[in-house]
């Protein structure tokens, strides 16, 4: 019962971002078809699992306000009116997160992850307090808020997945994630659409929604940043590499064949690029499970470990910003000044200037591992031997 009804949650992910990437909305009249190729895709072998089986062990079980998201948007996806979950959705979701991970990571007396078990001796009071939210917002007209917290406990009382804590059926970080760009999107994008931007022929509100997507994408790329760190950690440049190439084929090449099929659409556009972000994220976590030595011990967030390396991560981090609001700052002003389609022109200028970028960061990125390394054993000449090899390469491929 419990792998049956993860993996039907899995199937509903998999469904949802394969509908995205076949643009479904196209198919018109035959948009069952494009149900049925979907549900054919998720069933397909990969190695030794299926797909969506590969899917439940990488991501492990979807609360149900992540399964109510995905719902949401898969029910609604036919229609012209985009899909939208109720503030009052959202905005309990963080604050139930702001109430549990923190101290659930040690920063508190008090460790509120531990309610969720039924041996709890408050465990019976925790769940009447759900319950109570749950009531009221029904009663109120907050039905989306009332129905995740009914299905999540009655599913924890069903024991329909394998966790025996009921925290685990109502949140997941993916929907915590969720909420919280939702959130600042409803804030924010109308004032970035309207206020900011200079739209002359554009539709306001196809813009603010452009700009969502690109915040969920953001959100990708930061985790798949993380990810890749991690890989780069193990020495897998060269494999990080091949799977770079084939990322940026889909995500520019593949990107220019979606604005010819779909005749310049900004939405299917963003739609396309926010799939490729979400895949990319996934094949390096899977990477990262893989290559990362198993272990018995239990894995916890230690604060002792993160005081250690404060003030190396915090001196990192302060460099990294300044280097992006040097880089960057730029283009925040002239996204202001300049109307949007001289904007995209000095864009694409500036994406072409900064191609060596591109072509010289992975050189960094291979033997800086290495290096890190050696002066972790104090062996500086090796160090400075690689590192002048690595400044002569890059002076021959790319100086003059």
């Amino acid at each position: 019962m419990s792998t049956f009804s993860s993996l039907m949650a899995h199937g509903l992910l998999l469904m949802t971002v394969l509908l995205m990437l076949l643009q479904v909305r196209r198919w018109k009249q035959y948009w069952p078809a494009a149900y049925l190729l979907a549900a054919a895709i998720i069933v397909l072998p990969l190695s030794d699992w299926l797909l969506i089986e590969f899917s439940r062990g990488l991501i492990t079980d979807l609360s149900f306000a992540s399964i109510l998201m995905l719902a949401t948007y898969l029910l609604s996806i036919l229609k012209v009116k985009r899909p939208i979950n109720d503030t009052s959705f959202n905005l309990v979701i963080l604050i139930f997160a702001i109430l549990l991970y923190p101290a659930s990571m040690g920063m508190g007396m008090f460790d509120p992850y531990s309610l969720g078990f039924a041996s709890h001796a408050y465990y019976d009071y925790f769940v009447l307090g759900i319950a109570s939210i749950g009531i009221l917002a029904a009663y109120i007209g907050y039905k989306q808020l009332a129905i995740w917290l009914t299905l999540g406990c009655i599913a924890h009382g069903l024991h329909v997945y394998e966790s025996s804590n009921l925290w685990n059926y109502l949140l997941d970080p993916f929907a915590v994630i969720a909420a919280l760009v939702t959130m600042a999107i409803f804030f924010s994008r109308n004032w970035i659409a309207i206020d900011w931007l200079t739209i002359n022929e554009l539709d306001t509100e196809l813009v603010a929604l452009s700009v969502g997507l690109m915040a969920f994408m953001v959100g990708f790329r930061w985790l798949s940043s993380l990810y890749m760190s991690g890989i780069h950690a193990y020495e897998q440049q060269v494999w990080i590499n091949l799977v770079g190439v084939c990322i940026a084929t889909f995500r520019f090449p593949g990107a220019l064949v979606v604005i010819l099929l779909s005749e310049g659409n900004l939405l299917q556009f963003f739609s396309y690029q926010l799939v490729i972000a979400f895949a990319e994220c996934l094949i390096y976590a899977f990477k990262l499970q893989r290559i990362m030595p198993p272990t018995n011990k239990k894995v916890k967030f230690s604060t002792n470990s993160l005081k250690r390396i404060a003030p190396f991560a915090l001196s990192i981090g302060y460099t990294a910003g300044i280097w992006v609001l040097v880089t960057q700052l730029d283009k925040l002003l002239l996204s202001k000044i300049l109307p949007l389609a001289e904007y995209g022109y000095f864009t694409l200028i500036a994406t072409l200037a900064g191609g060596i970028l591109l072509l010289s960061g992975p050189l960094g990125k291979a033997v800086l591992p290495r290096m890190t390394s050696l002066i972790a054993q104090n062996n500086e000449p090796q160090m400075l031997k690689i590192y002048n090899l690595a400044q002569e390469m890059i002076l021959i491929t790319f100086g003059k």
